[in-house]
């Protein structure tokens, strides 16, 4: 059985300082063994209509608060299909509890 990789990229907040602010995804979202983005990739649906059926009323809601069309929406919600990263930036900055959400979110299914 072929191992898949793990997201372990290690990002910096100051790319000028030497060293810098670095933090690896696996200690960000606080799970010992990072992220399989193969496996993220395969939960986004759900994870997706999950997020949308805690802080949406509605398929017109979404649809309008994300410049999609109803049908879309209601794809999402059906788990049929997952959000661009345009999609997923606009719920981060929208949303201020988006990203603990997501994070909590990766942390259980890790």
């Amino acid at each position: 059985m072929t191992r898949r990789p793990v997201l372990t990229v290690v990002s910096s907040r100051d790319h000028d300082a030497p060293g810098g602010d670095q933090m690896s995804f696996k200690t960000y979202l606080g799970v010992r063994d990072g992220v399989d983005p193969h496996e993220l990739r395969a939960r986004m649906p759900k994870l997706w209509a999950q997020y949308l059926r805690e802080r949406f009323s509605c398929p017109a809601v979404i649809a309008a608060s994300f410049q999609v069309s109803e049908q879309t929406a209601y794809n999402w919600l059906d788990h049929r299909g997952r959000p661009t990263g345009d999609k997923v930036l606009l719920a981060m900055c929208a949303d201020p509890g988006f990203a603990d959400w997501a994070k909590g979110q990766l942390r259980r299914a890790a």
